[in-house]
């Protein structure tokens, strides 16, 4: 039996961006633009990780060096550590070198901007346009929230990548030898930044959906093959099974409580933002979709939104570095749960969705680019490229009049100096 075509979705006949039609095209160049202002926010240098990052990345290139201790520290040299994001550094400075700062920002954006894509491509296939742009909308807050120059924009991208091989793979929308690229991407991934192991865990949940669902003994098996693959690529790193092991390990040797490690509702409770209540919001849409989902005994046909909804919404909400990873796949696994129940509606209902989401998503769009709209909008005032302004006075002064003595440094400040005073006067 043909199955219907889901309204809005992609058409053999498309051909502008995803298969979209022209006016679905235009509208995502404009979202696109939104995005792009989210991200293009030039640099608050002294409370950034990114000097330290540069600093590692020249350490490695002129001494093919990578720091196994608390390298930088006066305290505590020679204490033990695992420096899993090297890889990282390594790009930013070659990158610094030819581009500085300005080059660094334009990076940033674009890794963003190609992971967003994946994930949007994803869920335009599965829910259709008006769907993923209302979501989108919603999640864009979640996924802005960390706009800074981190390591991290790596295991977005890679998480987008991941998700945008697997799915259409249970699908029999993607060819079995392309799974093959996955280890080779873990191989880099591993060795940029902790959340590598998002990359096993991904494959793995696919592997489970495969037992529970179509129990299709090829794909299990290439499936299988690809995830001791990618384990093992992951000990492709200087560090080896300990590097492997980091991410379980790493949150016991905090001096102090980072703030982006604790959950929405310590933060609320100190940092009265509308963002957590929003977060809040995102994580009730995925609940009632998934509640939904149960209650109409599909929860097999989508375990896997299911299972990533709650994983990455638990992780999310205990802990407020994980909202990006959260908002990416809310856009396509809210909206497949959302769309069915939209699909299972009455006719009048179905044939006006469409329609409400895509005039609702629009506004949604005017108010965030109208700047007036808090944390819904991009912060124009620091929007550009490169350092924010007078960003590198306080370290001119203090090497211009060459102040003695160390200086009491935390994790906010600590990479400033380790970028401007290492290793004369650090």
């Amino acid at each position: 039996m043909k199955q219907k075509e889901r309204k809005g979705a992609p058409t053999k006949s498309s051909s502008t961006i995803f298969g979209m039609r022209p006016r679905e095209a235009f509208v995502f160049l404009l979202l696109l633009v939104l995005v792009t202002l989210f991200y293009t926010q030039q640099i608050n240098f002294v409370v950034a990780d990114l000097g330290r990052h540069i600093q590692n990345g020249e350490l490695f290139i002129n001494s093919l060096t990578i720091p196994s201790t608390n390298f930088y520290s006066y305290t505590n040299s020679y204490f033990s550590t695992v420096t899993h994001h090297w890889g990282s550094g390594v790009i930013y400075y070659c990158l610094w070198y030819l581009a500085e700062f300005e080059g660094l920002t334009m990076l940033n954006v674009a890794l963003y901007l190609i992971a967003f894509c994946f994930i949007f491509s994803l869920s335009y296939r599965l829910n259709g346009f008006s769907t993923t742009l209302l979501l989108s909308l919603l999640a864009l807050p979640l996924l802005a929230s960390r706009p800074e120059i981190r390591p991290e924009v790596f295991s977005y991208l890679f998480i987008s990548i991941y998700i945008w091989f697997l799915y259409p793979f249970k699908q029999g929308l993607m060819r079995y030898w392309s799974l093959a690229l996955l280890p080779f991407l873990q191989l880099l991934w591993v060795n940029l930044h902790l959340f590598f192991v998002m990359g096993p865990f991904l494959i793995g949940v696919f592997i489970v959906d495969q037992f529970i669902n179509e129990k299709n003994g090829s794909k299990i098996k290439a499936l299988v093959y690809v995830l001791i693959a990618s384990i093992l690529a992951c000990l492709a790193n200087p560090f080896g099974l300990k590097g492997l092991l980091e991410p379980f390990l790493i949150f016991r040797e905090y001096g102090y409580m980072i703030a982006e490690n604790q959950s929405v509702l310590f933060m609320q409770d100190r940092f009265n933002k509308l963002l957590y209540y929003h977060v809040e919001i995102t994580l009730l849409i995925a609940l009632f979709s998934i509640v939904y989902v149960i209650y109409r005994r599909k929860y097999h046909k989508y375990f896997i939104s299911i299972l990533l909804l709650v994983v990455y919404g638990v992780l999310a909400f205990i802990m407020i570095r994980n909202f990006p990873m959260f908002g990416l796949l809310f856009i396509p696994f809210a909206g497949q749960q959302l769309q069915d129940w939209v699909d299972s509606g009455k006719y009048t209902f179905r044939k006006r969705f469409p329609q409400a989401a895509l005039g609702l998503a629009i506004f949604l769009m005017i108010i965030s680019a109208s700047g007036r709209a808090g944390y819904l909008s991009p912060n124009y005032q620091a929007v550009g490229l490169g350092l924010l302004p007078n960003s590198n006075k306080a370290a001119r002064f203090y090497q211009q009049y060459n102040l003695p003595g160390k200086i009491f440094n935390n994790y906010d400040i600590g990479s400033y100096l380790t970028y401007h005073l290492y290793p004369d006067l650090l």
